[in-house]
């Protein structure tokens, strides 16, 4: 198969190493695999940011070609502001169908912000953007986002994702 897709490589549960947290890098990563072939399956905003639902973020965790590709790039995603503890660290949250109501998955992502944290108290409904970083946590490369933009917005229709 010449060219993998997205769904192979987002699933794909491979042991990694520590990903890079520098500069971007566009270069094909992989056999074939290239940055335009993530923006022909992935959409994109007219901005030109990746539109990208929480779990598949969270899901390219487990690529090491993935993480390459997206280092660096631009997302937007929408979902909940979460915090453990308050002042604590802030994350964006998401359920996700897996195959019934009964079994969800609560998918989040790390936020990094150059100032102060939003608040997280009562789990606000937000859409943001800002650069894709990854970083490594309890020996396990995760992703998060280094928010340039963050606004409120309504619940979505479909708050729990098929």
């Amino acid at each position: 198969m010449k060219h993998r897709t997205l769904l192979v490589a987002l699933l794909s549960i491979l042991a990694l190493p520590p990903a890079r947290t520098s500069e971007p890098n566009t270069a094909p990563a992989g056999p074939g695999f290239t940055l335009d072939d993530l923006k022909a399956q992935v959409p994109m905003t007219p901005e030109g940011r990746f539109l990208m639902e929480i779990p598949q973020i969270l899901n390219t965790s487990t690529d090491r070609a993935v993480q390459e590709l997206l280092l660096g790039q631009e997302v937007e995603t929408t979902g909940q502001l979460i915090s453990e503890t308050p002042g604590g660290e802030v994350r964006i949250f998401r359920a996700e169908l897996l195959c019934c109501s009964s079994h969800t998955r609560k998918c989040s992502v790390a936020l990094e912000f150059d100032g102060a944290s939003p608040d997280a108290a009562g789990s606000p409904w937000v859409t943001l953007s800002g650069v894709m970083g990854f970083r490594t946590e309890g020996g396990a490369t995760t992703p998060c986002i280094w928010v340039k933009e963050i606004k409120k917005t309504l619940r979505p229709a479909k708050a729990l994702l098929p």
